[in-house]
């Protein structure tokens, strides 16, 4: 503990960084990066056709607009990001300095969010990259 002014100020050495959940994370996160990457490089080179990017319905081939859209699935697809919300708002609570649990659940939330919408963005891009969104004649 490093004291300055009579306040004491937090340090951490080496063992409690590489311990921490953090670095584990940026650690997996780091290692998954680098896998994809490496199976990117190695694996054959993607060429789009017809068969592959149609959606598989049993064998049967329906044109895109003429599948009935059902909102039941919706409702369940609502209910379950209701629930998920909350589940991960409680995960995110626990373990937290009891000082300011609000503003660091805050800062964890906008956090997955932004790495969620990215990841989003990313494969919607590389969605539109391989033609998946153009209409198959």
């Amino acid at each position: 503990m490093l004291t300055i002014a009579s306040k004491r100020v937090f340090t951490m050495d080496f063992a409690e960084i590489v311990a921490s959940p953090a670095f584990a994370f940026l650690l997996s996160f780091a290692t998954a990066i680098s896998i994809y990457i490496l199976g990117k490089k190695l694996a054959p080179a993607f060429s789009p056709n017809k068969d592959k990017i149609a959606p598989y319905a049993c064998g049967e081939y329906f044109p895109p607009e003429k599948v009935p859209m059902r909102i039941i699935f919706f409702q369940y697809a609502v209910l379950f990001l209701i629930f998920d919300i909350v589940s991960m708002l409680v995960v995110f609570s626990m373990g937290l300095p009891y000082w300011d649990p609000v503003r660091l659940n805050v800062i964890h939330l906008v956090f997955i969010y932004i790495l969620t919408a990215l990841l989003a963005l990313y494969i919607l891009g590389r969605r539109i990259e391989y033609g998946i969104y153009r209409k198959i004649s």
